[in-house]
């Protein structure tokens, strides 16, 4: 059996918040993944959410902390169980970010999947405060809960080429995960000024990830929302400044 996951930033600017949403949302729906991955859900965005036919298939989990200023939900299928739900927060941040858990059952298969945005820090230094945050990720993800078939981190990393080369790719080795992407040779971002208008003068950047542990294979990666919508406006209008991310892996 293949589990399906997405990953998405959906942008907290007010600036053509609902119709952005909704247009998310209807491509989420096309996928049809069994858990999605929310990240900077805001209260007005939790409710066009809620009022989205997309809560027809799926469970909105969320708790006190996810709107207070922008946070993690997730959306989980109606037809899967929800074992846990929980949040907890980051050792280190000036952001008020947290770790959301969400603990399924699939084909007798215990599935954890982890929903985070660590710290917007791009400084690349290996003490920083989003290095600290990755470390305790890493730790609290496989320090106890091997009695999970599959622990799966989704979310925006803020991770960018410079910390990968400077430290995030030798953290995840010395705790045996990967980065899971597809093999190509052709670069893949998922924050790119060159496409999205949002980004306009920004730069370019694999900020969205999932982390497994090693062995884990990538049956299929695909970019959403990387088409623009004619807004009611005239305006061609990407969903978010980020792309979102759909996976499936074998359980």
């Amino acid at each position: 059996m293949s589990l399906k996951v997405c990953t998405w930033n959906v942008w907290f600017d007010h600036i053509h918040q609902e119709e952005r949403i909704n247009n998310a949302m209807k491509e989420l729906q096309t996928q049809m993944p069994e858990i999605i991955c929310l990240q900077e859900v805001t209260t007005p965005i939790l409710r066009f959410v809620f009022n989205h036919p997309i809560c027809v298939d799926y469970n909105v989990l969320h708790d006190q902390y996810s709107t207070e200023s922008y946070g993690e939900v997730f959306l989980l299928r109606r037809d899967r169980p929800v074992t846990n739900f929980y949040s907890i927060p980051f050792r280190d941040s000036n952001m008020g970010r947290r770790i959301y858990v969400l603990d399924t059952e699939m084909c007798q298969t215990r599935v954890r999947v982890i929903n985070v945005h660590l710290e917007s820090e791009f400084s690349g230094h290996p003490k920083g405060i989003k290095a600290q945050q990755l470390d305790q990720l890493l730790k609290f993800a496989w320090g106890a809960n091997e009695s999970y078939r599959r622990v799966i981190i989704a979310g925006d990393t803020n991770l960018t080429d410079r910390d990968d080369r400077a430290w995030a790719v030798d953290l995840l080795k010395r705790v045996d995960c990967i980065d899971l992407k597809p093999v190509t040779t052709v670069p893949i971002y998922t924050y790119d000024c060159k496409r999205n208008t949002n980004v306009l003068g920004k730069f370019q950047s694999r900020l969205d990830r999932f982390i497994c542990r090693s062995g884990t294979v990538c049956q299929e990666y695909k970019l959403l929302g990387t088409t623009p919508f004619r807004a009611k406006n005239g305006e061609a209008v990407f969903p978010s400044d980020h792309f979102g991310v759909c996976i499936s892996i074998s359980l």
